[in-house]
């Protein structure tokens, strides 16, 4: 359960991971088409659950309009990183629309408890690789979402948009 981003903002943020890639082997960009903000991870669901899933989101607070753009970041930020980032902002909307959605899905998951940490997976670390040095920089931006949105992921970091 994500929230989507317009598709001018999938492709500003998927051009600066494709340069921030280029120097660095131990990288692979994720799609532009599957840039999203993850909101709830729900794991393996069977086929049947989708149009409940969609129901129970029904009536969610707005999204906001726009998302702030902090910088770049290795997550996890402690150990080997895994994945590069465009942090997120705290958001008043984004935090109030997350824990609805959160609260709705717990029929379908257990939710996290770590503290949530809005951000778009712009790059993947490869299997045992290391990428060189910090996080190259990412310029602020604003970027526009495109509502809530419902993906299944797929090896290669590909991600399917379901609803």
């Amino acid at each position: 359960m994500a929230l989507a981003l317009e598709a001018e903002a999938r492709a500003v943020l998927h051009r600066w991971a494709a340069e921030a890639v280029a120097g660095d082997e131990a990288l692979r960009a994720v799609p532009r088409d599957s840039l999203h903000v993850t909101l709830a991870f729900l794991g393996e669901r069977p086929a049947g659950e989708v149009a409940e899933i969609v129901r129970a989101l029904a009536h969610l607070p707005p999204s906001p309009p726009s998302l702030a753009i902090a910088g770049s970041a290795w997550l996890p930020d402690r150990g080997r990183p895994t994945v590069l980032v465009a942090e997120i902002e705290p958001d008043p909307a984004l935090a109030a629309l997350r824990a609805a959605a959160v609260e709705r899905m717990r029929p379908f998951h257990e939710p996290d408890e770590r503290p949530f940490r809005p951000h778009v997976t712009l790059a993947r670390v490869r299997r045992g690789r290391r990428p060189h040095g910090a996080p190259p920089p990412l310029p602020p931006l604003r970027v526009a979402t495109a509502g809530m949105a419902l993906y299944r992921s797929h090896p290669g970091s590909r991600y399917e948009r379901l609803a």
